[in-house]
């Protein structure tokens, strides 16, 4: 029954690890300069992430079927009624686990491109002020910025534009692809002022300073649940100690004198 489950398990893993990687090297290369193939690239991540679940969840139900290959191995007793449950619980940890795991991912993505966001915004006041349109702007800010999500999705846009698409189409794609609503805004400010000539400079300046001031009450907030979180080692480690060094000689005096 055992060999019967190490084997199963092993041929899943086998069969998800040969899975053809649906990313191919030619749309690598050429997604920056085709126009449209960044809605297949998001269903290709879509159709990757299935596989990849899955492989974690093999992954997981292996690690549940360890303690009972050993000890089956070490003589122990083994009862193969609880190995399905087991491994059945060790699966769904990984399947959820992957899931989880991309969710964090995604969190720090949003966090690195609000994070950016008040610089890019100073720099493209800068580019604007000094003449130059919204999409040149682009390009020579996406070069000064900080590697990182943000940086890559202004390129995407510059990118997005020389392959033929518009200048709103592409800055309304950043928008669909960035799940912050300050990247709204600042579409919104762009794509106005692209269309109707409406002065861009002081509302990308008012943008920036909001931002700011968002971030920095965001990071009021966290300290105030952090001080929150801080008085549970506080209340359940250090007070108890303190109160059993208190008591503890007047209980060992106690003890002496009363016989």
């Amino acid at each position: 029954m055992i060999a019967f489950w190490i084997l199963g398990t092993i041929g899943l893993v086998l069969i998800l690890v040969g899975i053809p990687h649906p990313h191919t090297a030619v749309r690598a290369r050429v997604e920056p300069f085709v126009e449209g193939l960044h809605p297949r690239a998001a269903r290709g991540m879509s159709r990757r992430y299935r596989p990849d679940q899955m492989i974690w969840a093999a992954v997981g139900a292996i690690c549940g079927l360890v303690p009972t290959v050993v000890g089956w191995l070490l003589g122990g007793s083994v009862h193969l009624d609880s190995v399905p449950i087991l491994v059945g619980l060790c699966a769904g940890v990984g399947w959820l686990g992957r899931d989880r795991y991309l969710t964090h991912q995604a969190a720090r993505r949003v966090a690195s491109v609000r994070d950016d966001l008040p610089l890019f915004l100073d720099l493209m006041t800068l580019s604007l002020v000094a003449g130059e349109g919204v999409v040149a702007a682009c390009r020579r800010v996406a070069g000064r910025l900080p590697d990182g999500p943000l940086a890559h999705e202004i390129d995407n846009v510059v990118a997005d534009v020389r392959a033929g698409t518009t200048a709103i189409g592409a800055l309304r794609a950043l928008a669909s692809r960035v799940d912050e609503p300050s990247i709204g805004r600042m579409v919104d400010a762009l794509t106005t002022a692209i269309e109707r000539g409406a002065p861009l400079a002081e509302s990308l300046r008012a943008q920036a300073d909001e931002v700011r001031d968002a971030d920095r009450r965001r990071l009021l907030e966290l300290g105030g649940k952090r001080e929150v979180l801080m008085l549970v080692p506080v209340v359940f480690l250090i007070m108890p100690v303190v109160v059993v060094f208190a008591l503890m000689p007047g209980l060992v005096s106690l003890d002496l004198l009363v016989p």
